[in-house]
């Protein structure tokens, strides 16, 4: 989570998540990750409270949101290592919408083809960047 992630982008993960984990008969097990432990402001105002990145347990799924904040946390150092650690340990890694470009970063080694988003023209990628 970064400051300026897009609300939806990482409600709706965590609620499908949760609701899938419950039909398994499990108990979710989702954390919220960032840089810095503790309330976390989305573009909209509404705080997540996050964990410091170094979790308690082992990461199975790493779901990036996207939102307004992605370019400072695309330069950020210690998520990229995050990714780069996740990547190297064989977690699958999903984005929602402009998180893709976070995992766009050569320092991440997600190279071999272009992410996906749910949304938005192939040309969106492209826009932002500029």
């Amino acid at each position: 989570m970064f400051p300026d992630f897009q609300l939806l982008d990482a409600a709706g993960p965590i609620s499908v998540f949760e609701i899938a984990m419950r039909f398994a008969g499990q108990s979710p097990s989702i954390k919220v990750l960032a840089v810095t432990p503790g309330p976390v402001r989305s573009s909209s105002g509404v705080e997540m409270l996050a964990r410091g990145i170094k979790p308690s347990g082992a990461i199975t799924t790493l779901i990036v949101a996207g939102g307004e904040g992605v370019g400072a946390a695309a330069k950020c150092e210690t998520t990229l290592a995050l990714v780069r650690a996740m990547v190297k340990r064989g977690v699958r890694i999903a984005s929602v919408c402009s998180g893709a470009f976070i995992l766009r970063k050569p320092a991440c080694s997600m190279a071999a083809a272009p992410p996906r988003t749910g949304n938005g023209p192939a040309s969106f990628s492209t826009a932002i960047q500029k």
